[in-house]
């Protein structure tokens, strides 16, 4: 149990995260410390800040000890001695302790650059708020030691170990975080000759700047570093940085580079050094972030687009990607095979040029709601044209596209054809209106009908009903059976039929019983047509066998006009068709 504690993933950290804080303390006291007083670069609390950020908090107690211990060592042995160093090593790891506390409180994305939010959050943290609170104590534990002064101590404490921080954090929470080592194990071998390569040619850059002293080069470091930013990536960047940071300190502190032109204390030149390489993580880091961040969402978009182009393809529906402004920009090749159209013709057209006239406004209205509301999807149903002028119904479901920020870029469309539907849809309709004996209209449809004349037809365009009744049909059943009475009534809707115009209405309404819906027809003009019917029935004749089957038919008009009940009109009918019978039958009576 004790070895698989001691080789446990959290110890092994907690071990490198001490042995880093005391290699980087003792560096940092040895060579940086000058004239008694606080240490002019101070890259410690980076190691133990990155560390604290890459893992669970429930981890933290043993980091904190460790690093406490590695700074108490490192203190005693080459900084304020063996009785200050325990309050120095508690100022120094309290520091990295409250920049991550404020982090994880913030919700700032470890690295701290992938964004303005968090880049801001992490520099107020790390660089300001937590060195300038324990660099208090520090400063004046170490003037009650040398006797340096608490202010010039306090000055050189806080833009020490801010430079430290913002410099070289995120270069250590890529360490900690185990991204070099996924880095390293999925980079192809010929990806990691050109980072080395890359690599050399920054440290032959970083050299010759740094190896000379009388010119300012400190530019020049930027072009390679760009470039293998660029060409490799964070990881590429945050090693640059490194070997930029290696040469420029060992020679600096040997009296050559560019920054030894300043006519300032060695401890100014270096912190001025420092302040040089944070501004080149902050220049070149969150440009590798934003590379990083981008070409994940290339990645995405790329398979997003082999995935749409695998639906789109096998699909029975039309998929249209259009502009703002409606002009197609992609078009499916299901469009070749539904309809007709090159869909390569079609790029850069205007997408209602598909649509037939009558229908393009309430598609533009649809495509202008989509682009206002890109969180819904909008249906609409139109008639399109197709190659050789034929018509078909379409139907489109519209939906807006925004790019990352949420602004709308256009629209993609799914077109189904409806034509075959709607066909359905109007023979069930014509059935549910249709009396399956005769093959005229049915109840339903003349009610319809009589419903509409009364508020549709114009007063001094009078209506006109006629309700028509066989006479002594039951005899017929009983006489000649069913089948002849049925013959009977399909030859009454054939002879009236003929008598009538296309715009009239003939429906079967009873048993034996029909109506004729005349729109906008005067009385007298309706009363000839149902007299040239009831005279057209009487001659006719339908055979039972060698037996003729004659019969007549009785008839009521009424008038009807606008704002007229439909069921008095109907009421008034049926008494002038009861007043036909009453007189004998084989006659028509006018309603008064």
């Amino acid at each position: 149990m004790r070895i698989g504690r001691l080789t446990s993933p959290g110890a092994i950290r907690s071990a490198l995260t001490g042995c880093g804080y005391f290699a980087a303390s003792a560096m940092a006291v040895a060579l940086t410390r000058f004239g008694g007083g606080a240490a002019f670069i101070w890259v410690a609390n980076a190691v133990l800040l990155a560390s604290l950020g890459t893992c669970r908090s429930a981890r933290w107690p043993g980091l904190i000890i460790l690093s406490w211990i590695a700074g108490v060592v490192a203190a005693g042995l080459w900084g304020l001695g063996w009785a200050a160093s325990p309050f120095i090593a508690t100022a120094n790891v309290l520091e990295p302790v409250i920049a991550a506390a404020l982090i994880g409180r913030w919700r700032i994305h470890r690295t701290g650059l992938d964004s303005p939010r968090n880049l801001g959050g992490f520099l107020l943290a790390a660089g300001l708020i937590a060195p300038c609170t324990t660099g208090v104590l520090g400063a004046i534990i170490i003037d009650r030691t040398s006797g340096t002064g608490v202010g010039q101590n306090y000055l050189h404490l806080v833009v020490g170990h801010a430079l430290g921080a913002v410099t070289f954090t995120p270069i250590f929470v890529q360490i900690a975080g185990g991204e070099v080592q996924r880095w390293w194990g999925k980079t192809q071998r010929r990806d990691l000759v050109e980072a080395i390569l890359l690599l050399l040619f920054v440290a032959i850059t970083a050299i010759s700047v740094f190896a000379q002293t009388s010119l300012p080069l400190l530019f020049l470091p930027a072009l390679p570093l760009m470039l293998i930013t660029f060409r490799v990536g964070k990881i590429g960047a945050s090693m640059a940085i490194v070997v930029l940071t290696a040469i420029g300190v060992i020679l600096t502190l040997h009296g050559a580079g560019p920054v030894n032109m300043i006519h300032a204390g060695l401890g100014e030149r270096l912190q001025f050094l420092q302040l040089y390489l944070a501004v080149t993580v902050l220049t070149v880091l969150p440009v590798a972030a934003d590379l990083t961040r981008r070409k994940k969402l290339f990645d995405q978009l790329r398979d997003s687009e082999a995935r749409f182009r695998l639906i789109t393809e096998n699909s029975t529906d039309i998929v249209l990607s259009l502009d703002v402004n409606g002009v197609i920009r992609y078009a499916s090749p299901s469009i070749r095979l539904l309809v007709g159209h090159d869909p390569d013709k079609l790029i850069g057209q205007q997408s209602s040029a598909l649509v037939s006239e009558p229908d393009r406004d309430a598609v533009r209205a649809v495509h202008i709601k989509a682009l206002r509301s890109p969180d819904r999807t909008f249906t609409v149903e139109f008639r399109g044209v197709v190659p050789g002028g034929e018509v078909r119904w379409f139907e489109t479901h519209t939906r807006a596209v925004t790019d990352e920020r949420g602004a709308v870029q256009g629209a993609v469309s799914a077109v189904r054809e409806t034509s075959r539907r709607r066909q359905h849809e109007a023979e069930l309709t014509e059935a549910a209106l249709t009396d399956p004996l005769t093959g005229v209209c049915n109840r339903r449809a003349f009610d319809r009908a009589l419903s509409e004349l009364s508020v549709s037809s114009e007063r001094e365009k009078a209506g006109c009903i006629a309700i028509f009744d066989l006479d002594h049909f039951k005899r017929v059943n009983d006489m000649f059976g069913h089948a002849i009475g049925d013959e009977v009534l399909r030859a009454f809707a054939r002879t009236a039929r003929l008598q009538i115009r296309d715009g009239d209405m003939l429906a079967r309404i009873g048993g034996e019983e029909f109506g004729i819906v005349f729109r906008e027809v005067p009385l007298d003009r309706v009363h000839s047509v149902c007299e040239r019917i009831r005279q057209a029935v009487a001659a006719d004749v339908v055979r039972a066998g060698d037996w003729p089957v004659h019969v007549t038919v009785s008839i009521g008009i009424a008038t009807m006009k606008v704002g007229d009940d439909p069921l008095d009109v109907l009421k008034r009918a049926d008494r002038a068709l009861y007043q036909s019978k009453d007189e004998g039958r084989n006659r028509s009576s006018l309603a008064g």
